[in-house]
């Protein structure tokens, strides 16, 4: 026991001294390796502005369904770790479906982005996907305007599809129209535009414009060469079935049915080029020729239904127009013998019927009169 005041006043003096001393280590301690903070129910813990952890950090390490949220300056949510979900979130505090990964907002990735994959040699920077050996969509686009009836091909929100649908095969493309009371009625469901900066009106084989389809095949090696002659390299098909058209490498065309010209003037000759057209004579779209040497010819040569020859030169200005059925019914006169073979049958079309359904197939259309020769014609055999 102390008998005076001054020695309980020492004692007391080095307790505090001592109380300080631990005081300045815990900070000291502190500062080096973090702020702890334990919590038994939800809450927040005070730390300093900043802090340094020297070991890992483990958040949530029971599993339980305890979410983890880091405030930003002005998103409550700028990274929420959703524990019962096991999604983790990026400005939000739930995902939209079962998502493990969700950002609200807009995103800036800088360099490549791989799904499901780690290298491309090919690209400097862009998106890679792998999908592996599955045979259905890598990539699609949707839109909630949409709503196709071919659900059994894709989703009905689904207006573009891009995939593949075979083991070894090619990638394919799918494009899907709305409703018929869409824009377009439902009947369109690709429509491409291309720019072009420049346009070129260069016919001759170096000539070039804003859509291009290109074709190679393997060289036998890791590279590609052209087609050789007759081998195919385009073609359009109905519903992955008949085959309705087919281009090969000499430039020679397949189509099981018609071809339809649009009535059009006189084109401008090209060199190399013989061209095929429709025009306009007398009321009615008439079939022509123009060779190189401009000689515009009529290679559906009639006259209603009387069989004319008739050929123009562009250059000259010379014209021929031939009664071809006059001329042979005259050379009958004189040889004695029969050129020319004329049947009557009963008409299989109506000129106003006809005229009624073109309008029906193109409301654009303006029902054209019936011409007099037709009259005329008609009249002949009293119809």
């Amino acid at each position: 026991m102390f008998t005076d005041n001054l020695g309980r006043h020492r004692l007391l003096y080095s307790n505090l001294l001592l109380i300080a001393s631990i005081i300045l280590v815990t900070f000291a301690v502190v500062a080096t390796q973090g702020t702890q903070c334990a919590r038994a129910a939800s809450g927040s813990c005070a730390v300093g502005d900043s802090e340094t952890f020297t070991s890992n950090i483990i958040v949530n390490e029971d599993g339980d369904d305890a979410d983890t949220r880091f405030e930003g300056d002005t998103n409550a949510n700028l990274l929420y770790l959703d524990a019962g979900n096991d999604a983790v979130l990026v400005r939000a505090a739930a995902p939209v479906g079962s998502e493990v990964f969700y950002v609200n907002g807009t995103s800036n990735l800088a360099g490549n982005v791989f799904i499901a994959d780690t290298a491309n040699t090919d690209m400097t920077q862009g998106v890679t996907i792998q999908q592996g050996a599955n045979d259905d969509a890598i990539f699609a686009l949707k839109s909630s305007d949409i709503g196709h009836p071919f659900t059994g091909i894709a989703e009905a929100d689904t207006y573009m599809e891009f995939g593949k649908r075979w083991g070894n095969g090619g990638p394919q493309t799918e494009f899907f129209s709305g409703s018929s009371g869409a824009t377009g009625g439902g009947e369109q469901s690709w429509w491409p535009i291309a720019y072009a900066a420049v346009a070129s009106t260069n016919k001759t084989a170096v000539g070039h414009s804003p859509y291009v389809f290109d074709s190679a095949k393997t060289d036998g090696g890791t590279g590609s060469t052209s087609f050789g002659a007759n081998e195919n390299i385009m073609e359009v098909v109905n519903n992955n079935s008949t085959q309705l058209w087919l281009l090969d490498a000499d430039g020679d065309t397949k189509q099981p049915g018609a071809a339809f010209f649009l009535q059009s003037s006189d084109p401008t000759g090209i060199s190399n080029t013989a061209q095929v057209y429709a025009k306009d004579n007398a009321g009615t779209a008439e079939i022509y020729v123009r060779d190189e040497a401009a000689n515009v010819t009529q290679i559906s040569p009639h006259q209603g239904d009387v069989w004319f020859f008739e050929s123009c030169n562009d250059f000259t200005g010379k014209c021929i127009a031939i009664d071809m059925e006059a001329a042979l019914a005259a050379l009958e006169q004189v040889t004695g013998q029969k050129f020319i073979t004329v049947t009557q049958s009963t008409p299989s079309l109506d000129w106003d019927t006809e005229q009624n359904r073109l309008q029906q197939a193109d409301p654009d259309y303006v029902p054209e009169a019936k011409p007099q020769w037709l009259v005329d014609r008609l009249a002949e055999i009293g119809n």
